[in-house]
């Protein structure tokens, strides 16, 4: 990724499609110290019963970025818009898995946000308002 050499992502999936921007120091320092965000969207296609997700994770000036997506696995009768949603904040997570080795260890933050807060209420996830 960028000028880096990153371990192959536990699920391939949320990454077919798979983008840098030129150098991801900036990324990787921002993650560090908690000031980067990642956004995710995700899609149903009804008719053809397939779901794909799409994220981003970027600096905050929107110079250094990763971003990813594709379509979920899974049968057909187990698609739908929740499911499509999640991936993309599933993606987000295992991007964030792959590059785990470029922390040594520390701690690292990252605001998300993603557009169905019904997909979130549907895991249980608490949301503050």
């Amino acid at each position: 990724m960028g000028n880096r050499v990153i371990r192959t992502p536990q699920l391939p999936w949320t990454m077919s499609t798979l983008r840098t921007s030129p150098s991801i120091e900036g990324l990787l320092l921002a993650l560090r110290n908690g000031n980067s965000c990642a956004v995710s969207d995700g899609s149903f296609y009804p008719n053809e019963k397939v779901g794909a997700a799409a994220w981003i994770i970027i600096t905050p000036d929107g110079i250094e970025w990763i971003e990813g997506g594709g379509v979920l696995p899974g049968p057909a009768d187990v698609q739908n818009s929740y499911r499509s949603e999640l991936g993309g904040q599933v993606g987000i997570v295992s991007c964030l898995k792959s590059l785990q080795q470029e922390f040594d260890g520390q701690e690292t933050s990252l605001l998300t946000a993603c557009d169905n807060l019904g997909a979130l209420n549907k895991v249980g996830s608490r949301r503050s308002d």
